[in-house]
């Protein structure tokens, strides 16, 4: 059993706290559990992770494969159907097959955000162009595409998702600062979701002044969050932090 305790708590000043795979720490990561208690917490946003099933359906699953979650060898995601994903326990926190835990459906995340009225931050991984459009519009006939934030490490997923919604809210992940990632975001209007030990002060300035948005990942230690709100970012995802 989990309690909201067990998330560290800390005066983020107004900086947007975003649970990362359902604050994994304290619970199954990227589960409707997960779900379920992150959506209890002061967090802004609840993080997830969808990728695309064998046969073409969208499943929430930050690995391409169960290794870690389900201890299970050889099956990928890409190449195995819905369904089979679904029946297949994955590991709680003892370890122990638990028939309670499974992956979930995009459905099932948009709903637990939508009863506890989170943002829903939404990584695609690893969907091409046409798939990621039919991701946006499948968040719309949810009706929570204006509580939706769509991040990609992929360019071309951000560019079909605004085809989808041409004002949405999407966030380029990257894991290190360059500087012509500065035209990039400035050009297509896009935020940013950086790693955090890339950033400094300047850094969350000169994006600013652009009118650029600053999320970072994965902050766990109270001392760095404290930094990066003296700093000026606008939000801090982490697995454990409120």
């Amino acid at each position: 059993m989990t309690f909201i305790s067990d998330t560290v708590k800390f005066n983020h000043a107004g900086v947007k706290i975003i649970a990362h795979r359902g604050y994994k720490s304290v619970e199954i990561e990227n589960t409707l559990q997960a779900f379920q208690f992150s959506s209890k917490t002061s967090a802004y946003g609840i993080e997830t992770d969808v990728r695309l099933t064998g046969d073409g359906k969208f499943i929430v699953v930050h690995d391409g494969d169960l290794k870690r979650l389900a201890g299970i060898d050889g099956v990928t995601v890409e190449n195995t159907s819905f369904d089979a994903l679904r029946q297949i326990p994955l590991l709680n926190k003892q370890g122990d097959f638990d028939a309670n835990y499974h992956l979930p459906t995009v459905e099932e995340y948009i709903f637990a955000c939508k009863q506890a009225n989170k943002q829903a931050i939404l990584e695609i991984k690893e969907i091409d162009y046409e798939n990621s459009k039919r991701l946006a519009t499948l968040v719309s006939d949810l009706g929570y595409l204006d509580k939706t934030t769509f991040i990609s490490f992929s360019e071309d997923s951000l560019h079909a998702v605004r085809e989808v919604s041409p004002n949405q809210s999407v966030q380029l992940l990257v894991n290190d600062f360059d500087i012509a990632l500065i035209p990039k975001l400035v050009i297509n209007k896009w935020d940013l979701d950086i790693k955090y030990s890339a950033l400094t002060k300047e850094r969350i300035d000169a994006l600013h002044e652009l009118n650029v948005k600053v999320n970072c990942f994965t902050v766990n230690h109270k001392d760095v969050a404290e930094l990066l709100v003296f700093w000026g970012v606008d939000m801090i995802t982490s697995d454990n932090l409120e």
